[in-house]
């Protein structure tokens, strides 16, 4: 069995590595990949998409927010996206994720442990060989691709970096290694990401890679894999992703050949967060899943035919790779993934608990003939090349992990199977439902209950919402007329269902996969009800473009209509009276009809008669069809249209025109190459970073007349790129030695492309009043980080007005700062202010190490660095000190400080040290023994499970009773809420009352009269 193990794990790798058309060999979980969808494409009217969310919970941890929602993705529904566990494209957004998408012959970190397996190793290893000066260079470019040709391991080298999406607590974009070894941040949040590897994992503690034969040598250990990410922001928090096996997601991808092609980490969870103390705020804790699977369709062809003196000469298909005239077969990958179990505030001792179960909705089933179709293959090709290998022992090396336990040795299968279908495989695959959310804690306790349609012939879909009385429920355009079948031919260009399965003959291909407006709304939102009995509405057309890219990259005239769905209308209604209704245009100018949209992917099948030259000279023709769009968008994956202008048309309120950064604006480009020109195939240079940026905003009146226009400008500080290279060296014949040797550098960038002007004219009354700001920015290191360091303000009636920030790195070789910059905390510490050239004002925070006391006020023996001083100046530019802070306990409060006027203030906390319950202000306390005595008896009152609130006011005024020369105020909280009571030094108290669902409503004095009242209505999308 070693002998065929071995020979199919090198053929994969060789068609790898040969083929221009790649299958996918990175997806995660339905659960992963609809989160870091949030993470790749814009949710706005970029892409024609509204953001649509519900709120489920917010936590707050030092001030640190954890927000719990659900999300909707308005762009309609692919037939092929399996759901997540909260039903169709809705993802659950508490915590967040990393996902990778997998580019080169090899993951990053991969490191072979199999003698002559190629290549050997990742791009982890590699990255080196392009920090070089002549690396886009044609002599170094074609040195590294004959390089591949080598047999021996570590000559085949991955040159492309892969990508990693994240999507975490208000923090979304890529990263990926350098070829200097550093990892590069692309992001609107300044983050650094480290990945040690000496904290990589065997995938679920596998004890070797693939199936091991009676008699055969022991096969080799399992490669090692990312197991633990940490990101650190720019106030000194520290993110945790991975670090636990159940909070990582494994993919191995060939499905119908698990021992050829191993498995690695494809997604990692949050599991811990820190504050800047290096404190946890956060605990995340996973479970993990059954085994799923992502099934496509693929079929391709691909023919070569040598051209000799200007005839056809052709080698009876022996130049044929792949041959599959009219069958869909299916490609699939085995995912083992993970699920959220509790999310815990450390400190507020709050916990949210998630129950899921099995769901009855699956996906795959036997019936979908592309999976039937390549099963069939798969036992020909056991007929075929595999005769001398027993049947079952067959089986179990292809289907080496689903024929096991997660542990992957202990055996998980009867005897007795029957292998002559896919049946067994595909009823050993299995979803989740979310059922519940428990939020529990201190004078918390909420369910949120999950309802479904969860059927075998439907999609899963969430029906409704329920906490506390209160319902959020959900409707949908004809979601059962969608296929059950995630495997359907009957689709477009882009995936979007068109009831009538497309044509496989190469020539008519493309013609058969046009949209069908009446089925492509199937299955999307149409109206949310909220718990106020008010609702909203929701109406979408299809994408349309007047401009597309073609195939060396250039924007050419074109037009047409594509699938997928932009939003069309969303009407909001507070009741069955008040409306609000917005309607979204998506035209060069309010009066126009010619469409705004850029087709950025036009999709391609069929390449007949595609020249390619070998390294002797000779043309071989290359015929190349395949079922799935043969040219990609760009590196990375992202939207498939965008539009340069929308108009949003608010009914008895004018419309605003928006403008935005596009193709237009920052196509992508070709690099360097060392064949003689540029294929379609090559990768390209990619500037959506830039695009999708706002460049001007047009406000209307009903009229139509122009009231005010904001413009837009942005830059690149510094241009920061890393550099990648992809590269092919294959036969396009097997019987001839005559190789296609191709080499193509491309660039990754990573910058900020920062706001640096903005320009604000204002129509009234035949007057145009113009403001203006400007931006500027330093870069700070080499992997992604940039800041604000001045602002200029421009005003008809003030001049101009700059401000200009310091940060804590910019005072270096000074202890407390550079402790700051140590742990990432870039605090502004000081703002100057001029007007013109005049000094108008200064602020400063002056920073110090002190020792900490503890929740009792005893003195520890740590130390933290804190601001000290709080000093501000007027005109003079003499900085004088405001506030000067003495005491800090270990969480960071403030426990002691003092004016310039001598006056001193005093905070104390409670509940768990979270809120503070007293504050003095008046002439230094020498003795705070009397204080601390009063404190310690009213502190367990407020932590009671039902507060005697007759004691607890009690307490309180004793402590004002023995301050008679100083201010206090007393406070009472609801946990988890917010402030329910405060009391003055006169005694007098207000009352903070709240709704079931945790909103402030109302303000009450002590005697029952009402102060001030809240309402809430839907806010407009």
């Amino acid at each position: 069995m070693k002998k065929n193990t071995l020979l199919c794990f090198l053929i994969f790798i060789v068609n790898i590595g040969a083929q221009t058309l790649d299958l996918p060999k990175s997806i995660q979980s339905p659960n992963a990949s609809s989160l870091g969808k949030y993470g790749d494409i814009p949710m706005n009217l970029y892409t024609g998409r509204a953001d649509v969310s519900v709120p489920i919970h917010t936590l707050n941890e030092d001030g640190v927010l954890l927000d719990i929602n659900l999300r909707y993705d308005t762009g309609g529904v692919r037939v092929s996206d399996v759901s997540g566990w909260v039903g169709q494209n809705w993802a659950l957004n508490a915590g967040g994720v990393i996902t990778r998408t997998y580019n080169g012959p090899a993951y990053d970190e991969y490191d072979s442990t199999r003698p002559g397996i190629i290549p050997a190793k990742g791009y982890y290893h590699h990255h080196n060989k392009l920090n070089v000066d002549n690396w886009n260079s044609n002599d170094y470019m074609r040195q590294l691709s004959i390089n591949s040709a080598s047999v021996i391991a570590d000559s085949y080298q991955d040159l492309a970096p892969d990508t990693f999406t994240f999507n975490f607590m208000g923090h979304t974009g890529k990263f990926f290694l350098g070829q200097d070894g550093e990892w590069k941040v692309s992001s609107s949040s300044n983050l650094k990401v480290i990945i040690n590897m000496n904290d990589n994992v065997v995938p679920m503690n596998f004890p070797s890679i693939g199936y091991n034969a009676s008699g055969d040598p022991a096969p080799p250990k399992f490669p090692k894999s990312i197991g633990k990410i940490t990101v650190l922001d720019d106030n000194g928090n520290k993110y945790v992703f991975g670090g636990t096996m159940n909070a990582i997601e494994f993919t191995n991808y060939n499905f119908f050949e698990q021992s050829s092609s191993g498995m690695f980490s494809t997604a990692w969870y949050l599991t811990e967060v820190y504050n800047n103390l290096n404190q946890k705020i956060y605990s995340l804790e996973y479970e993990r899943g059954n085994y799923q699977a992502s099934f496509y369709n693929y079929n391709i062809y691909i023919d070569n035919y040598k051209e000799s003196n200007g005839n056809i000469l052709t080698f009876n298909g022996a130049c044929s790779q792949k041959y599959t005239p009219s069958s869909v077969f299916a490609g699939g990958q085995l995912i083992i993934p993970s699920y959220l179990k509790t999310v815990k505030g450390v400190k507020s001792n709050i916990s949210v608990s998630m129950s899921s179960s099995e769901r009855q909705a699956i996906p795959y089933s036997s019936s979908d003939l592309p999976i039937a179709v390549a099963y069939e293959k798969w036992i020909d090709e056991h007929d075929d090349y595999q005769q001398n290998v027993p049947f079952t022992e067959w089986y179990l090396w292809c289907f080496y992990y689903m024929t096991r336990k997660q542990d992957g040795i202990t055996p998980d299968y009867t005897s007795g199977i029957d292998t002559s279908t896919a049946n067994w495989l595909l009823n050993r695959l299995k979803w989740r439902k979310l059922n519940s959310i428990i939020v529990s804690g201190s004078n918390i306790n909420k369910v949120i209950n999950f309802d479904y349609t969860d059927t075998a012939n439907q999609r899963f879909t969430l029906n409704s919402i329920l906490y506390d009385q209160k319902r959020y429920s959900f409707e949908y355009n004809n979601m059962p007329m969608l296929p059950a079948s995630h495997l359907s031919t009957a689709v477009d260009h882009f995936g979007y269902y068109t009831g009538t399965p497309f044509n496989m003959n190469p020539s008519d291909h493309y013609a058969s996969r046009g949209i069908n407006p009446n089925t492509l709304q199937y299955g999307t939102l149409n109206k949310i009800t909220y718990p106020t009995t008010g609702y909203s509405k929701f109406e979408y057309e299809p994408h349309t473009y007047s401009k597309s890219v073609n195939n060396n990259a250039v924007l050419i005239t074109d037009n047409g209509k594509i699938s997928g769905l932009r939003i069309k209308k969303i009407s909001s209604f507070s009741d069955a009276v008040n409306k609000i209704e917005k309607e979204y245009l998506y035209t060069t100018g309010i009066s126009s009809t010619i469409s705004s949209g850029i087709l950025l992917n036009k999709s391609q099948y069929y390449f007949p008669d595609w020249k390619i030259r070998t390294t002797s000279g000779s043309i071989y023709t290359k015929n190349i069809f395949s079922i799935n769009s043969i040219i990609p968008l760009s590196n990375f994956s992202g939207t498939q249209i965008e539009y340069s202008t929308v108009i949003e048309k608010t009914t008895g309120n004018g419309y605003v025109t928006n403008i935005y950064n596009s193709y237009e604006d920052f196509p992508n480009s070709y690099s360097g190459t060392i064949s003689p020109e540029h294929s379609v195939f090559d990768p390209k240079t990619d500037y959506s970073y830039k695009r999708g940026t706002l460049k001007l905003k047009q406000y209307y009146n009903q009229s139509g007349t122009k009231l005010v226009e904001e413009i837009y400008n942005y830059a690149e500080t510094t241009p920061q790129k890393i550099r990648a290279f992809k590269y092919e060296n294959y036969l396009p014949c097997p019987s001839l030695m005559d190789g296609v040797l191709t080499g193509n550098a491309y660039e990754i960038f990573y910058s900020d492309f920062n706001l640096t002007s903005k320009i604000v004219n204002t129509y009234t009354n035949n007057n145009n009043v113009i403001e203006s700001e400007s931006y500027n920015y330093i870069v700070r290191g080499n992997f992604g980080d940039s800041f604000l360091r001045s602002k200029n303000r421009i005003t008809t009636n003030y001049g101009n007005l700059k401000e200009e920030y310091q940060y804590s790195f910019d005072k270096s070789n000074i202890t407390p700062y550079d402790i700051l910059t140590n742990r990432r905390e870039f605090s502004v510490i000081k703002t100057d202010k001029t007007l013109g050239s005049a000094p108008l004002s200064s602020s400063q925070v002056d920073y110090a190490q002190f020792a900490m006391y503890d929740n009792s006020g005893t003195l520890t023996s740590g130390i933290q660095t804190f601001p000290q001083k709080f000093l501000e100046s007027k005109v003079t530019n003499t900085l004088e000190e405001k506030l000067v802070v003495d005491k800090y306990d270990i969480d960071g409060h403030i426990l002691k400080a003092h004016k310039a006027n001598g006056t001193y203030v005093y905070y104390y906390y409670g509940y768990n040290n979270l809120y503070t319950i007293l504050k003095i202000e008046g002439a230094e306390i020498i003795d705070e023994s009397a204080i601390l005595g009063y404190l310690n008896i009213l502190k367990p009152l407020l932590n009671a499970a039902s507060p005697d609130y007759t004691q607890i006011k009690q307490q309180q005024y004793n402590i004002i009773n023995s301050l008679p020369n100083h201010m206090c105020a007393l406070y009472t909280f609801k946990p988890n809420q917010g402030v329910s009571s405060i009391m003055n030094s006169s005694g007098m108290i207000e009352y903070y009352n709240y709704d079931n669902i945790g909103r402030l409503i109302n303000v009450k004095d002590q005697n029952g009269k009402l102060l001030k009242t809240i309402s809430y209505k839907i806010k407009n999308q």
